[in-house]
């Protein structure tokens, strides 16, 4: 049984109870009123621009990628973060090195061939609503990397293709990728385990594997916390609320039945990426952004406590445009944190290279 809680005073005590999963509901109005409150704050600007040393591959390897989706670090010395980047049109994802203000492009390493791999947990999605059929096996359609210990997290969309709404089941995975020894990245897992989870998950799993446009199910964000896998979604996006689901991801790699926890989150706009604060902090961020391409719908940063539910708008992002295409906000990550000083990196779809820019923002007290 998948049960609804209401994130409240007594959620604690429910929170024991639950056998299977944990759903909790972060209360809409203040986030409502955080965004009410929001229209009278004059957007935020980016403070730098971040160069890129090297070329992040599109479509054609000659080609800068117009299409970044996701990227997560891990510290490695000093200043300097080991990252993954992830876009939606390959079948690989590209390390790069965050240090001096700058991000240098590295390897490429391959996350799935051009057939179903024989050794993924679970089993693709039998059924879908998918309009455009059945498609072939062929990209993961990337949408957001998580870092955890010394692995990387990538996933595909979970959802039918946007522009021809196909069902391919190659966007139905979540991989694993081991960076223990630097100088030999290997994937060490994939699972199809984690549909499973959404389609139980309670008022989101009706969604699942139905057309973008109908509200169909599809993941941006990723993140892990304590232990525990976030995912984000852009859609479906109800009453006011994205939604968070909470996942152990040993379990998906495991055939053990995974339980689950929910948190919806947001105002009119879905996840579009997450990532966490500093250990010491605990809290996490949400990039938030249009369900589809709704041009009046803000990107925005909240933050947010993954035990608690309780959550604030930090920030409405101003537009950024480039040959007349306004730039989608799709990735996030910290750059550092002093204090209640925060500064981050976000990346851009539509962008060549992600266009990735520094923000800097005061955080509230948790």
């Amino acid at each position: 049984m998948i049960a609804v809680v209401v994130a409240s005073s007594g959620e604690q005590e429910m929170r024991k109870s639950l056998l299977l999963a944990v759903v909790m509901v972060l209360a809409c109005a203040g986030a409502i009123s955080d965004l009410l409150a929001a229209e009278a704050i004059a957007p935020l600007q980016p403070t730098a621009a971040i160069p890129v040393i090297g070329s992040f591959h599109g479509k054609s390897s000659e080609d800068a990628a117009r299409d970044i989706s996701g990227i997560a670090c891990l510290e490695v010395a000093g200043q300097e973060k080991r990252c993954l980047v992830i876009n939606d049109e390959n079948r690989s994802a590209q390390f790069v090195t965050l240090a001096e203000g700058k991000l240098v492009v590295g390897n490429e390493i391959s996350l799935i061939d051009t057939s179903a791999p024989a050794d993924a947990t679970g089993t693709p999605p039998a059924d879908h609503g998918c309009t455009g059929g059945t498609k072939k096996f062929k990209d993961l359609d990337g949408e957001a990397v998580a870092a955890f210990g010394t692995d990387f997290l990538v996933v595909g969309s979970h959802g039918c293709s946007r522009k021809d709404v196909e069902f391919r089941s190659s966007s139905f995975l979540l991989i694993r990728v081991s960076v223990a020894n630097p100088a030999h990245p290997v994937v060490t897992g994939r699972t199809y385990r984690l549909s499973d989870v959404l389609r139980q998950a309670p008022d989101i799993g009706a969604y699942f594997a139905k057309p973008l446009a109908d509200g169909g199910l599809n993941i941006e964000g990723l993140a892990v916390a304590g232990g525990t896998l976030l995912v984000g979604l852009r859609a479906p996006s109800s009453d006011g609320k994205a939604f968070i689901v909470s996942v152990p991801p040993d379990l998906l790699f495991a055939a053990k039945a995974p339980s689950v926890m929910r948190l919806p989150l947001g105002q009119g706009a879905g996840i579009r990426d997450l990532t966490m604060l500093p250990a010491a902090d605990g809290r996490g961020l949400v990039l938030a952004g249009p369900t589809l391409e709704q041009s009046d719908v803000p990107y925005s940063l909240f933050v947010f406590d993954p035990q608690t539910g309780a959550s604030s708008l930090l920030a409405t992002l101003a537009d950024v445009t480039v040959e007349g295409q306004r730039g989608k906000a799709e990735a996030v990550t910290v750059l550092d944190m002093e204090g209640s000083q925060l500064r981050v990196l976000v990346m851009f779809d539509s962008v060549p290279n992600g266009g990735p820019l520094e923000y800097r923002m005061t955080l509230p007290k948790p």
